[in-house]
């Protein structure tokens, strides 16, 4: 299984998760609003005495949690990848560098070429990454945190992917948080993936060379057929690549000798 769809998958066991103490929520509201909370939690062998008047913004702000993590292991998971661009620039080290791990790999992936799309969907998932940190650690707001709500706060959503921000209000600010935000964020992060997966420029002669026994193996019978050959190894690296339709791997495939 390859980075993107272990992320994907990831994403998607959140996302319901998620959803299911959003119902939880909402049926609450609905049905129980006005019943002691006390008791009814007592009811199924809990221990709440009060809700927080803002306990709904605190469970919007625990949804992001989860999907930060994830994304944040999505980006740990393509920089050991062997061959991604960002064997090409200097190691992150966010001690020593003004950035942040996300900013780091677009940097590595598009250099000062960076669509205004993706910028788009930078923007978004920095907001939301700092308001998970805000949220799990407190604190007055940040100069960084106040400059990312600006910018989400003036979104070009012509650039936006059709139909992401449909029926959706957000993003909102970190008191305001609602089930929305957790859409917003999910969505963005997972396109923001699959671009980097995809528009990345890989070393594919590393590639081959670091799989070269796999390669041997795979190739099996059909090795002194070229195109044969060149299909098998192409379908092998797809696994764990964006192999297909790529001009430089075929070219590296030319002059590759098992």
């Amino acid at each position: 299984m390859n980075i993107l769809k272990a992320f994907s998958n990831e994403l998607g066991y959140i996302n319901v998760s998620n959803r299911y103490i959003e119902l939880a929520v909402r049926c609450y509201e609905r049905e129980y609003r006005d019943e002691p909370v006390e008791s009814m939690a007592k009811s199924v062998n809990l221990s709440i005495s009060t809700l927080p008047e803002d306990y709904y913004a605190r469970v919007s702000k625990g949804y992001l949690v989860g999907i930060q993590s994830s994304f944040e292991r999505y980006l740990l998971a393509f920089k050991e990848l062997c061959g991604n661009p960002t064997e090409n620039i200097e190691v992150y080290d966010p001690k020593k560098q003004n950035t942040n791990r996300l900013q780091w790999t677009l940097k590595a992936c598009y250099g000062n070429a960076l669509p205004d799309d993706i910028r788009e969907y930078y923007h978004i998932c920095n907001y939301y990454r700092l308001t998970r940190n805000h949220s799990v650690h407190s604190g007055d707001q940040s100069a960084e945190y106040k400059n990312a709500r600006a910018l989400v706060g003036n979104l070009n959503r012509a650039l936006l992917k059709s139909g992401m921000c449909d029926r959706l209000d957000a993003p909102n600010s970190i008191e305001c948080l609602t089930f929305d935000d957790q859409v917003l964020f999910s969505r963005t992060a997972r396109i923001l993936a699959e671009r980097i997966y995809k528009d990345s420029k890989y070393n594919w002669n590393k590639i081959l060379r670091a799989n070269r026994e796999s390669i041997i193996s795979v190739a099996g019978t059909v090795s002194d057929d070229v195109r044969k050959r060149n299909t098998k190894i192409v379908n092998f690296l797809a696994q764990t690549y964006p192999a297909k339709n790529q001009p430089e791997l075929v070219d590296c495939l030319q002059s590759f000798v098992l």
